[in-house]
């Protein structure tokens, strides 16, 4: 689970789609520098969208107990297990998922040696996988679970049906009358944007 992404005493969870437009999703657990101890998480999966969607499994495991079916019938993963050592990680991959238009509800039983749970987000225009949101441990134990969702930007920006709350959104742009991806984040929407991309100077090909 040594990604790139890992962070000391935090799950680190994000959204992969492959050239094949196959969903991924990344569970990483703590980090090589990672200190408390014991280590050990417990994860119950429930899923929107997802139900009789078949041929998902943990594609990247290394003890069975990480390695629990997944149910068509409801699109669920019940009593995922994992334990590492100090300084070590853990953590799999959950696919293949559609693409976009589902959300996964993600309930832990047991967090030690993890003090947050943080989200990955793609900038195409840093060319960085961005955490900018992090929760405590608390807002998924117990009775309570966070949900994460798969969604295109077009989607996301479109439920914003007026321009202030349009404008609130990072990856957002009031354009036409209407909520539009911002790609940039200038506050220009992409299709009414000269430079969608952050530049308009010209490329030259290699060669």
């Amino acid at each position: 689970s040594n990604t790139g992404f890992e962070t000391a005493e935090a799950v680190s969870l994000y959204f992969v789609v492959d050239d094949k437009r196959k969903g991924l999703f990344v569970i990483n657990y703590d980090a090589l520098n990672g200190t408390d101890s014991p280590n050990r998480a417990g994860l119950d999966i429930s899923s929107t969208g997802l139900s009789g969607y078949g041929n998902v499994s943990f594609l990247v495991y290394d003890d069975e107990s990480e390695r629990k079916d997944w149910n068509s019938l409801d699109g669920s993963v019940v009593d995922a297990r994992w334990r590492w050592s100090n300084g070590k990680t853990d953590g799999a991959v959950l696919g293949y998922l559609p693409s976009n238009g589902f959300c996964l509800n993600l309930r832990w039983d047991v967090l030690r040696g993890i003090d947050s749970i943080q989200f990955g987000s793609y900038n195409a225009l840093t060319i960085e996988m961005e955490f900018s949101v992090s929760l405590s441990t608390a807002n998924a134990m117990g009775d309570n679970d966070i949900e994460a969702c798969a969604e295109l930007c077009s989607d996301v920006c479109a439920g914003f049906s007026d321009e202030t709350s349009c404008d609130n959104q990072f990856a957002c742009a009031w354009c036409n009358n209407s909520c539009m991806p911002d790609s940039d984040e200038d506050g220009d929407a992409d299709e009414c944007d000269d430079c969608p991309f952050g530049t308009c100077a010209p490329t030259v090909s290699p060669g």
